[in-house]
């Protein structure tokens, strides 16, 4: 069933810089991006403004996708919705808001085991070949620094009202 799509809505928490795009598919079977905008950072957790999509989004299947742009950042989504109307059917179809899945962020987190290697206790003395700074030293002669002419002031008759 082709719908037509008209506005993203999300529950969502942004830190740094994301980028959310939408997919559909095209001819073929290809999935193509169809829009695409910036989300910047939100000071809490929030509901964002509904996003208005352009009105030539059309198709069955609908694919959001964000992604984060700036490093160290981090988005959590909880919810997404899009407000869509089903065309090419006979009747009447209302705009609707269709849920988005969303696997659910965990808030609690756990250490990660990273396999590192133990550093040994021995070690060893590796020898750095580094010139010695001899004790003798000369005088340099400092070029004197060429000063800029003193501009001339030029007094100009004001006309006064």
């Amino acid at each position: 069933m082709l719908k037509v799509y008209g506005k993203i809505r999300m529950h969502v928490a942004v830190v740094g810089t994301a980028r959310l795009q939408v997919f559909t598919e095209a001819p073929g079977g290809r999935m193509v991006e169809r829009f695409s905008r910036l989300l910047t950072t939100t000071t809490t957790r929030t509901v964002l403004p509904d996003i208005r999509l352009p009105g030539s989004i059309i198709g069955q299947l609908f694919q959001p996708v964000i992604s984060q742009v700036s490093e160290g950042g981090e988005v959590i989504l909880y919810s997404m919705e899009v407000w869509a109307k089903k065309i090419g059917h006979a009747g009447d179809s209302p705009w609707t808001w269709y849920p988005i899945p969303v696997t659910p962020t965990v808030e609690e987190w756990s250490k990660v085991p990273l396999r590192i290697e133990a550093t040994p206790d021995e070690w060893t003395r590796i020898p750095l070949r580094i010139t010695p700074t001899p004790d003798e030293w000369s005088r340099v002669e400092i070029p004197e620094l060429q000063s800029r002419p003193t501009p001339v002031v030029i007094d100009l008759p004001v006309d006064e009202v």
